[in-house]
């Protein structure tokens, strides 16, 4: 392949033998190839900065999607820190006069002691006139400030190393921010409840038995009724277990609970049996729906025969009431007159129909009270631990996002 630095000095040297031996053919031929091999040059070129200029232009995207994430942060933190977290620069300023008064009085007494000491055992008298015992315990309580002086120093550091590792989140697992801090959980805890203590987190909360810092006092109460609710679930669902083992190990139905379940069975299959006769659509769904709830509930009643007893209105009254108002209707739509009388009485009974439609199904929910209430425990359990998945709405953040003005 022809070069195209070397393109010129190979038109060229075609230019002066055509001249020496008078023959120009191979001229054009010459520099139509070297104008083919420089314009690929150029397109090979423009195209490697295209290409360059693509990935610099997308690495500018990059760096600007992460710049405007930090500033979004930061601004959150701006916004929320003044909430949550106090100052520890009193106590970085307390613990550094602590030290360096500590010290300089840990020196002065342990020089003074020291000198007092070779001067007892020298048997030169004291001439300061303090006894060395008291020297030492001066000496030994500046020490003490020093050291006390330096854990504060120490802790108002790592406050500001939790405060940076929490960020914006309402609450955080002492075991992960050990992990940011690079600190054991057992010292994070106790570094925890120092600062609580001292106020520098001013809604903080710590579970203790979840190992959990909450940062806002919303953040905790949600929390505490999460976890009420799933201990009310679970105490639920323990009964229920264990009346469904007594069950299963049951009491067999009596003979008198079997007689009212077969009475209210034969019953509802005379409901059944007068629908094709109703000739309103409407009325045979009303019918029907009848038909579907009361069954339910006898289900009900033969898998728990301790409710049993709440259906004596039902068998003895409710569900021979039904029947004999769907033969009243259905001997007036047979009538072959239909009169305004007629059209009153049977507005009447659908009206009626309805009444114990709402009747049947608050007697069914009153039965079912018990399982609706473990799914809908169930349902705020699931809610809560897909949010703590990030998988939703988190929360014990719904609070917080709802005072955001």
């Amino acid at each position: 392949m022809t070069h195209p630095k070397n393109i010129g000095d190979q038109i060229g040297d075609a230019v002066q033998d055509a001249l020496e031996h008078q023959d120009f053919s191979k001229i054009q031929e010459m520099v139509w190839q070297g104008i083919g091999v420089a314009t690929k040059g150029i397109g090979e070129g423009i195209s490697q900065a295209a290409e360059t200029s693509r990935k610099m232009y997308e690495e500018y995207q990059r760096a600007q999607a992460e710049r405007l994430e930090q500033n979004r942060k930061l601004d959150e933190f701006n916004r929320i820190a003044p909430s949550r977290f106090g100052s520890a620069h009193g106590m970085k300023i307390g613990g550094t006069l602590m030290a360096v008064l500590g010290g300089m009085f840990s020196f002065s007494f342990g020089a003074t002691a020291f000198i007092a000491l070779i001067g007892v055992l020298a048997g030169s008298a004291n001439l300061l006139g303090i006894p060395a015992a008291a020297l030492l315990a001066l000496t030994g309580a500046s020490v003490g400030v020093t050291a006390a002086g330096g854990s504060r120093m120490k802790l108002s550091n790592r406050f500001s190393r939790y405060v940076k590792a929490i960020g914006t989140a309402d609450s955080i697992e002492l075991d992960d921010l050990a992990c940011k801090t690079g600190r054991s959980e057992k010292d994070v805890e106790k570094d925890i409840e120092k600062l609580i203590d001292k106020d520098l987190f001013l809604q903080g909360h710590l579970d203790g038995d979840e190992d959990i810092l909450f940062l806002t006092d919303d953040a905790y109460d949600d929390y505490q009724t999460y976890r009420r609710q799933a201990a009310e679930k679970q105490a639920r669902e323990q009964l229920r277990q264990q009346a469904a083992s007594e069950r299963a190990q049951g009491r067999p139905l009596t003979d008198e609970e079997r007689e009212r379940l077969a009475k209210g069975r034969k019953l509802l299959e005379n409901v059944d049996a007068r629908i094709p006769d109703l000739g309103s659509d409407t009325v045979q769904k009303k019918a029907r729906a009848i038909h579907a709830v009361v069954k339910s509930i006898l289900d009900r009643a033969e898998q728990d025969p301790d409710v049993i007893d709440e259906l004596d209105q039902l068998v003895e009254y409710y569900l021979p009431l039904t029947i004999k108002l769907l033969d009243a209707y259905a001997e007036l739509a047979e009538q072959p007159i239909q009169s305004q009388s007629i059209g009153a009485s049977r507005q009447e009974i659908e009206n009626t129909l309805d009444t114990l439609i709402r009747a049947f199904a608050k007697l069914h929910d009153s039965l079912f009270r018990e399982m609706t209430w473990d799914v809908s425990t169930d349902i705020s359990v699931l809610n809560a631990v897909l949010a703590q998945d990030g998988l939703t709405e988190d929360p014990f953040d719904k609070k917080a996002g709802g005072n955001k003005q």
